[in-house]
């Protein structure tokens, strides 16, 4: 269960103080961007990947709801996610 989750590490889309926090500062721009890539969840998703409930509103202003459409669309391309509804999913 994800709820309001902090999925990608991608400067566009992540929480920054969670990324400087779970990274660590001082990273040199080689190292920051391995590590971006490594810890992206939403970069790792495969078919094996268990069952996710991921819970998110528009209007979170400190986790960008991107995270949570990010990884909805992961899971929906490794055939994890499950549609129901014209607006609601379950993942």
């Amino acid at each position: 269960m994800l709820v309001y989750p902090v999925i990608t590490m991608e400067d566009e889309a992540t929480h920054s103080v969670s990324k400087i926090n779970f990274l660590g500062p001082g990273l040199t721009p080689p190292q920051t961007q391995n590590l971006t890539e490594h810890y992206s969840i939403e970069k790792h998703v495969g078919r094996h990947f268990p069952p996710t409930f991921v819970f998110d509103t528009m209007d979170d202003m400190a986790v960008p709801a991107e995270n949570s459409l990010r990884m909805a669309q992961a899971l929906t391309d490794a055939k994890v996610c499950r549609w129901v509804g014209g607006t609601t999913f379950f993942i």
